[in-house]
């Protein structure tokens, strides 16, 4: 089931996922956590979280309507293929929309191409570098 989390209790999956343990807890606290109207969410396997995603709102640049960006997708490479993002992704969704927000976007990363693809997201841009992270490109999902 999937519920909202504090933000604190994501770090340890964004480090060893999302940067390979290269980064400190500490250093894989966005900005965006503690702003008003951020929703963390999370999946739990037992007493452990499974999969995250954090969300706030943020317009994509050339885009009309109420944006919501997600940052900080990653599940537990042992629990992956048990649709626990899916999840996460599905329970957004249907709550943005009720926020009357337009759609949803990432910056996503080369591996997760065909995961947000199979979840109905669409590339709205070329691929890009990030520093130290990788190819990434930006993706977005129309909520209307």
């Amino acid at each position: 089931m999937v519920e909202e989390v504090n933000y604190t209790a994501m770090l340890g999956l964004r480090s060893s996922v999302l940067y390979l343990g290269k980064r400190t807890m500490a250093a894989c606290i966005y900005p965006t956590d503690i702003l008003s109207g951020t929703l963390h969410l999370g999946v739990y396997n037992h007493s452990n979280l499974g999969s995250i995603g954090s969300f706030h709102y943020e317009n994509l640049k050339g885009r009309e309507g109420i944006g919501i960006r997600l940052r900080g997708m990653a599940t537990d490479p042992e629990l992956r293929g048990q649709n626990l993002g899916r999840m996460i992704l599905s329970f957004a969704a249907s709550y943005f929309a009720q926020k009357e927000a337009a759609y949803i976007w990432c910056n996503a990363r080369q591996v997760a191409y065909d995961f947000y693809v199979k979840n109905g997201y669409e590339f709205v841009s070329d691929e890009f570098e990030l520093p130290e992270i990788g190819t990434h490109r930006q993706m977005l999902l129309n909520l209307n």
